[in-house]
């Protein structure tokens, strides 16, 4: 590189630092696709206990996802709790494994399915965010065979990471 008797070393400099800066700046405020669903997703205050519960065939529960997101599939359990503040464990489906479906990373979109109890239960689950930067999984939650239509239900991460140990889920009897 030639510079002119007007440019000095240190505008040059300034120059490269200030690009480095931007894409800095750009890069830190991308998330990276391949954990967009990890994390811990239940009520939260932010919303509604109605928007946060299911109705499993025994009354109202109150889901935490506990997900993994590896590339391009997704993985965890579910637990489910007696009130929105997600405490006690519901008495009858008390945690389920997440069998993973379809992932559709440009629209941020995950569909699986969980088995408790005898209930198979087919979640449809969408990221939204909130002007406040909340992010949500919102979307339906529906019994395999059932005559009820699809629930509506809205969790928020309220943990970007979950421990792979906690928590234990016991494999079901076929």
């Amino acid at each position: 590189m030639i510079l002119n008797s007007s440019q000095s070393i240190g505008d040059h400099l300034g120059g490269w630092i200030r690009v480095a800066a931007l894409l800095l700046v750009v890069v830190a405020g991308c998330e990276n696709p391949n954990e967009a669903f990890s994390g811990r997703w239940g009520p939260s205050e932010a919303i509604a206990p109605e928007a946060a519960s299911i109705d499993l065939g025994s009354g109202p529960v109150w889901p935490q996802l506990h997900l993994g997101h590896y590339g391009l599939e997704v993985a965890g359990v579910a637990t489910f709790h007696s009130s929105e503040l997600a405490t006690g464990m519901a008495t009858s489906c008390q945690c389920a494994f997440v069998e993973h479906r379809h992932l559709n990373l440009d629209a941020q979109t995950l569909v699986f399915t969980t088995q408790c109890d005898g209930q198979t239960v087919d979640w449809a689950l969408a990221i939204a965010r909130d002007d406040d930067d909340g992010v949500f999984l919102e979307g339906t939650v529906e019994r395999t065979g059932g005559a009820e239509p699809p629930q509506e239900i809205r969790l928020e991460r309220t943990l970007d990471s979950v421990d792979p140990f906690s928590p234990f889920c016991e494999e079901q009897e076929p």
